[in-house]
């Protein structure tokens, strides 16, 4: 038996996939306990935009940008008692600056 894609068929399989590839979902993710670990935005299974990360306590742990699944630009690091630990900044997914302990006014 010999099969073949006719054009047509190619174009919506191709247009089907690349839709798939650009789908925008948010992201939630939990801790076994029920409370949020991570929340942001997906784009074709790709981080993209503004993360937030939380300690177990409720408390924010992290949050920046991703662009194209890579980190980029600031980051801020607080412990669980809410204290802001430390300040990063990325370009293309590299770090390019660390700062403890920053001063967040």
């Amino acid at each position: 038996m010999m099969f073949t894609v006719q054009p047509i068929d190619f174009a919506i399989a191709t247009a089907r996939a690349n839709k798939r590839r650009t789908r925008k979902i948010r992201w939630t993710a939990q801790f076994g306990t029920g409370e949020k670990s991570q929340q942001g935005r997906m784009i074709g299974g790709v981080r993209e935009g503004l993360w937030t990360f939380w300690h177990r306590n409720g408390q924010v742990a992290t949050y920046g940008h991703y662009q194209h699944g890579r980190k980029q630009g600031h980051w801020i690091h607080w412990r669980p008692d809410g204290r802001p630990e430390a300040k990063f900044a990325y370009k293309n997914g590299r770090l390019e600056v660390l700062g403890l302990n920053p001063t967040l006014a």
